[in-house]
């Protein structure tokens, strides 16, 4: 039996702690609650981009990834930019 992998990417809109300017003061929690549920589904495999130059500890994505993959088991992690962190 051949098995066909389906492949689909979605990306997020970029989590935001509040409302711009002319949005809806409700956008926080709406891109929150929509993040999440594009998470949930045990079976997705979740790719979190993070720019090296941000630090872990403040990240507003990795709590909510480890909401949906407590365990780390469906989850890659992708540095970015790494070489701005490499003095030689």
């Amino acid at each position: 039996m051949n098995a066909v992998l389906t492949s689909i990417h979605t990306p997020t809109p970029g989590l935001i702690l509040k409302a711009k300017d002319g949005d809806a003061g409700s956008t926080p929690e709406e891109i929150s609650v929509m993040v999440k549920n594009l998470l949930s589904p045990p079976h997705r495999l979740i790719v979190f981009l993070q720019q090296s130059s941000v630090e872990w500890s403040s990240s507003l994505w990795l709590p909510i990834i480890q909401e949906a993959d407590p365990h780390m088991l469906r989850s890659i992690v992708v540095v970015s930019k790494f070489d701005n962190r490499v003095h030689v």
